[in-house]
């Protein structure tokens, strides 16, 4: 996985959220601007050259990314959920940084229904993304979450053919993480 910092890329990737809650919507649409506000206002040398600038807009899409996940966290607890679509799959492969994000979807996960299937390893290892896809089921290799941002699990997961690495010291416990952990 290479790790790059592409500020038009990560705008991209939560600029098509929508939320059901107006004044969630509002905070969006006004961070959102803010964010594009700072790459059109900046040359790239300025911008890489500004620590309160890059600090500034890590905050600003933390923020969004936060909206998204109350939101996330809000249907989940109703017990409602759609497994995630190829979209949105995109979008959060952007977030955490995968080169080539879609490309690696469309080549390594499989929607089938309610269920995403990931057919190789997933090494999420020393991200700050806090969300996995919602539907997500099986991962044909080792899940490595190692030092990741990771909360929960989601509920919908129940199979992992490769090796589980859960030094997660903020993981909830959950019905997923003991069906997991039962299975080690």
């Amino acid at each position: 996985m290479s790790v790059t910092f592409n500020p038009t890329e990560m705008i991209a990737g939560v600029s098509k959220y929508k939320f059901t809650d107006p004044d969630r919507q509002k905070q969006y649409q006004e961070l959102l601007e803010s964010l594009n506000s700072i790459i059109k206002d900046s040359t790239p040398g300025e911008f890489w050259d500004n620590v309160e600038l890059m600090k500034g807009f890590t905050q600003k899409l933390d923020a969004i990314v936060e909206l998204h996940q109350n939101q996330a966290l809000e249907n989940e607890k109703d017990n409602e959920y759609e497994a995630w679509t190829r979209e949105y799959c995109i979008d959060w492969a952007r977030l955490i940084a995968f080169s080539a994000a879609e490309e690696f979807i469309d080549r390594e996960f499989t929607f089938q229904g309610n269920k995403i299937i990931i057919h190789s390893t997933l090494n999420l290892q020393n991200t700050t993304f806090e969300e996995l896809p919602m539907g997500l089921s099986h991962v044909h290799g080792d899940f490595i979450l190692r030092f990741s941002h990771i909360k929960t699990l989601p509920k919908s997961l129940t199979h992992i053919d490769g090796d589980l690495d859960l030094f997660l010291p903020r993981l909830k416990s959950g019905l997923a993480t003991s069906l997991l952990l039962a299975e080690i």
